[in-house]
């Protein structure tokens, strides 16, 4: 593989000393021009000068520095490197400054013989020259930017070689330039189109004399109905549906005596007005004495007493039985008394001494707890219920008949359950709720029925874009047994003067401000009217009615 004999090497100005010896290391020429950007800082100091040669020295190579920077100079002439302006200049080691040396310390493997070139450097000849090239001007002059004081340190018998063979056109440039351009000018029309034709809006707003006018519409929202029936009043409905689930903490209020029941023996007499020989008593019938109950342990046969004369009962056959109180309480601790039979008014009874009773009042979940927890659920999440079956309604252009909410279904759960001991409890509630809803188109139609007796409807119309419906009340009258709804809608609307608005925005279409103003004034009833663009470069009204917006400011006139 031959070898060039000269080398040509760019250094770029962020390079490390590490890199440019990597480029000299690379090379596979004898002589290398290294051309040197304008204030290298990579040589300049005398440690990568040295550096530098030292590499050169062990590749075998000879080195010359193509720069302009005269501080660079000595340094190349302390450790011996040639130094050429351009590439078509002669090479040559500047001299190094005159100051005592003996500071300067020189590494072991580099010493002063080291400033001769490993490959002779002819100082009368060009660096191109050096390299022995056969066809003249194979390297264009390479000049290093530098200042015009530069240039005029420079040696005057050194002239610049004219470059006389002829440049071929960069058609990579000149295909960049034109894209460059082609895709500038596809931004500017994209820019135009969106500046003046996407971007131009107007709103145009226009106050009008107006006044209040109650009214109301008594329909039925019915959800067999296909049409609305104008003369029934009869209007189309849907039911929408919710689910929330909610919990709510309570404390527990209930109270139970969790201490022992009292115990003792029951004398059981039975004295039937019949012929009746005995009577079978079950377990846990019952004998009370002022509201203090005890229930037999044990079933129980009774013979059937004799009578006196007089309809007096002997009490001359009796059966003993077991008894309980019915709750715990020391209450039930009693003396010997009477006791009657709460199931069956034949038998009595008379107890023995009751005793074991103990009391242990306790904190229990009562039912009342469950219903006060649940109510304050139905009231939060009914109000949810509201707002967002509302918003359902109002998605699909209809009209919710809020008063007809209604929860379908309930389901509350407490933790600790009723009648278990507990400081509190949690209650959680899981609810469906329910509401009808019409279309709003039908019922602007029943609102334009309901005033057209009140209103001169060819000089007048409803100002209210929504009719009034949005602050419209709902009052049930009636919820029939088929599962429809009488229902009466209140509302407040501002009557003004008659304005077709799609119509108005094609006359003002493309118009000039002064022209918009003077033509929306001359219509009756108009107060005063004002035109906004956007953005601030337009200065007409867009030609495009969508891009136009028209406001109706109500002024109430009661006079």
């Amino acid at each position: 593989m031959s070898i060039t004999q000269k080398d040509t090497i760019y250094i770029d100005i962020d390079d490390e000393i590490t890199s440019v010896i990597e480029k000299v290391n690379d090379s596979k020429s004898k002589i290398l021009a290294l051309v040197l950007p304008k204030r290298a800082a990579v040589l300049q100091s005398t440690v990568n000068m040295r550096l530098l040669k030292r590499a050169a020295k062990e590749s075998n190579k000879s080195v010359v520095l193509i720069t302009s920077e005269t501080a660079l100079l000595p340094l190349a002439g302390v450790v011996g490197l040639h130094v050429a302006r351009t590439l078509n200049s002669k090479p040559a080691i500047p001299p190094a400054p005159d100051t005592d040396a003996s500071h300067i310390t020189i590494d072991d493997d580099l010493s002063s013989s080291d400033v001769e070139e490993l490959v002779d450097i002819d100082p009368k000849t060009t660096v191109g020259e050096l390299a022995g090239d056969a066809m003249p001007n194979e390297d264009e002059p390479i000049v290093v930017d530098y200042d015009e004081d530069d240039q005029a340190n420079e040696h005057k018998t050194e002239k610049p070689v004219k470059d006389k063979k002829l440049k071929v056109p960069n058609f990579d440039r000149f295909r960049t330039i034109i894209l460059l351009g082609g895709g500038a000018l596809v931004m500017l029309l994209t820019l135009g189109i969106w500046a003046f034709v996407v971007a131009p809006k107007s709103t145009i707003t226009i106050s009008t004399n107006t006044s209040p006018l109650s009214s109301s519409v008594i329909l039925t929202a019915s959800t067999s109905a296909k049409t609305l029936d104008k003369a029934q009043q009869i209007v189309p409905a849907s039911t929408k549906e919710s689910k929330k689930t909610d919990t709510q903490k309570v404390p527990a209020t209930g109270e139970k005596n969790n201490g022992t029941k009292a115990g003792g023996t029951m004398t059981v007499f039975y004295c039937p007005s019949n012929d009746n020989t005995q009577i079978s008593l079950p377990a846990g019938s019952a004998f009370v004495n002022n509201g203090v109950v005890f229930r037999t342990n044990v079933a129980v046969t009774v013979p059937a007493s004799n009578f006196l004369g007089g309809g007096t009962c002997k009490k001359d056959l009796s059966q003993n039985v077991a008894v309980t109180s019915e709750q715990a309480g020391d209450k039930y601790n009693l003396s010997s008394r009477s006791y009657i039979g709460v199931d069956n008014s034949a038998i009595s009874g008379t107890g023995s001494a009751m005793s074991g009773g103990t009391s242990k009042i306790v904190k229990v979940v009562s039912q009342s707890d469950v219903d006060a927890a649940k109510q304050q659920m139905l009231d939060r999440t009914k109000t949810a219920a509201i707002t967002e079956l509302t918003k359902q309604f109002n998605d699909a252009n209809m009209f919710a008949l809020t008063d007809t909410i209604t929860a379908v279904s309930q389901t509350a759960t407490p933790s600790p359950s009723v009648n278990e001991e507990a400081s509190e409890t949690t209650v959680g509630l899981n609810v469906t709720y329910a509401m009808t809803g019409i279309s709003k188109s039908d019922l602007k139609l029943l609102v334009e029925a309901s005033v057209k007796d009140k209103i001169d409807l060819s000089k007048e119309q409803i100002q209210d874009e929504d009719y009034g419906l949005g602050k419209a009340s709902v009052k049930i009258q009636e919820k029939k047994a088929n599962g429809d709804t009488k229902v009466e809608i209140q509302f407040q609307l501002s009557i003004g003067p008659k304005l077709e608005i799609d119509a108005l925005k094609k006359e003002v279409a493309g118009k000039k401000r002064g022209d918009v103003v003077n033509l929306i004034n001359s219509r009756p009833g108009v107060k005063d009217v004002s035109v906004r663009y956007s953005p601030f470069w337009v200065m007409s009204t867009p030609s495009n009615p969508s891009k136009i917006t028209i406001v109706l400011e109500k002024i109430n006139d009661n006079k």
